[in-house]
């Protein structure tokens, strides 16, 4: 699912822009990340506004996307794409691949989306996985910021 079809924020809208434009500084974390594999943090006027993530191996990657606004993470997109074997017997596999999106957001209330193929599956939080990236988040910015 492109991130462009999701129901975004303006703040997420108005740094998606700034990204495309040119106009955020990369910074990239040398190291592989403790929970993103492959973090890359963007600033605007020295303040870090935007992180991507991305970790994978043969049969399975992730994508978080992180929003933040002094400091805060304002929004979340996670996109876990794991395969998953079809087959119905022990002939040859027949590999698919899911690819779920979450996207959550922090208004006054927090918004949880959980789409896939485009479609909404669920608005309830999954509060075990709205834990997990939201510090995996605080650990990627901690990493950024020590860089």
């Amino acid at each position: 699912m492109e991130i462009a079809d999701l129901d975004r924020t303006a703040y997420a809208i108005k740094i998606d822009s700034l990204r495309e434009k040119g106009l955020l500084q990369k910074s990239s974390f040398g190291a592989k990340s403790k929970c993103g594999g492959a973090v890359d943090g963007y600033y605007f006027n020295g303040e870090l506004v935007y992180i991507e993530a991305t970790n994978g191996g043969e049969l399975s990657f992730q994508r978080r996307i992180i929003y933040l606004n002094e400091k805060s993470i304002t929004d979340i997109i996670y996109q876990p794409y794991v395969t998953y074997d079809n087959r119905t017997s022990n002939k040859t596999p027949d590999f698919s691949i899911l690819d779920t999106t979450y996207q959550i957001q922090f208004r006054p209330e927090t918004v949880f989306n959980k789409y896939y193929s485009g479609e909404v599956l669920s608005k309830n939080v999954d509060s075990a996985l709205l834990s997990k990236l939201i510090s995996c988040g605080g650990i990627m910015l901690s990493e950024l910021q020590k860089k």
